[in-house]
């Protein structure tokens, strides 16, 4: 997982899109991935022998045997999280890329023969009669020149004219996440509810003990993330609470302040896990000077005695400029 994926597979999953997985990309992935483990399994091993070996005495290190490695292997892409499109191994895309290294023509030359880009490339190809293909690489074996700028080698860009779809071409996950775009709608008047629901009672404790009442119409300013999870957005707010004086001392000017973060299933539409992060309250003084509330919120939820599992999680932020 990482920050990025996370992005990508939320905007697959909006868009309705299907991740194609190409068996030669599967199996290299696969490879490499056990290759990686075993190697991590290894010197983790090795750096606790050497340990013991000048302490005399340590605690058990537990690490995955052989088995865990494949069982994990098995389950790579099962957590993508959208539709994968398994694209088989075929002869007709050997073929094609095989001709590709005998006449040295991209993604291949005379120097370098690549067969499998040449396959993944003619999986593209066979794509492009089911839907549109974006096609995310930095290898600039598939460009003019080896130049990404001056767009895709001609022997290639020929091999998409005239199908029923287009092929579009992505250098990194980041450009790609700015070509596909998509609408984010979040139900703030939702939010704000869903929050003062279950935080309400802090609220008005604050609020009695400094003789304010809320007005209607709050600010709302939130930052969205896209998560591991393809449908679900973390999310940090801030709301602005106009207030009015109870008391017979002429304050004015008063707003509470309410940060929090919380999930949001963007299927559903609800949200979920929320969290009070921070209240504060400002407002003047019959003299015109400021003055100011706050309460310390403490995350108890955080506490751990002993040892505690680590579970890895991924955010990105949802920018203007990519959602």
């Amino acid at each position: 997982n990482s920050t990025l994926g996370a992005a990508v597979r939320f905007f697959i999953k909006q868009r309705n899109a299907q991740l194609a997985l190409p068996e030669v990309v599967r199996l290299e992935v696969e490879r490499n991935f056990r290759k990686n483990l075993k190697e991590c399994v290894g010197k983790v091993r090795k750096n606790h022998r050497q340990l013991l070996a000048v302490f005399g005495k340590l605690k058990e290190v537990v690490l995955p045997n052989d088995a865990a490695i494949e069982s994990k292997i098995a389950e790579i892409f099962s957590g993508v999280g959208g539709e994968l499109l398994q694209v088989d191994f075929s002869f007709e895309s050997a073929r094609s890329s095989f001709l590709k290294t005998v006449e040295g023509l991209p993604p291949s030359s005379d120097q370098n023969q690549q067969f499998k880009d040449g396959v993944l490339w003619s999986d593209c190809i066979r794509l492009l009669e089911q839907d549109d293909v974006f096609f995310v690489t930095s290898d600039s074996a598939f460009f003019h020149k080896r130049n990404y700028e001056e767009g895709l080698a001609k022997n290639l860009l020929a091999e998409t004219i005239g199908k029923a779809h287009q092929l579009k071409t992505f250098r990194s996950l980041g450009d790609l996440l700015t070509g596909i775009k998509t609408e984010v709608v979040i139900d703030e008047a939702l939010l704000v509810e869903s929050f003062m629901n279950q935080h309400g009672q802090l609220v008005d404790d604050m609020l009695g003990r400094n003789s304010f009442s809320l007005e209607k119409a709050p600010d709302l300013k939130k930052t969205l993330y896209a998560t591991e999870l393809p449908t679900v957005l973390y999310i940090e707010f801030a709301i602005d609470f106009p207030c009015s004086d109870l008391s017979d001392q002429g304050r004015t000017e008063a707003v509470f302040h309410l940060n929090g973060t919380g999930s949001y299933d963007v299927e559903s539409g609800k949200y979920d896990e929320s969290r009070f992060t921070g209240q504060e309250l400002d407002f003047l003084l019959a003299d015109g000077t400021t003055s100011q509330s706050a309460n310390i919120i403490i995350g108890a939820a955080s506490i751990v005695i002993g040892h505690r599992d680590v579970i890895h999680s991924v955010r990105y932020q949802l920018t203007e400029e990519n959602r």
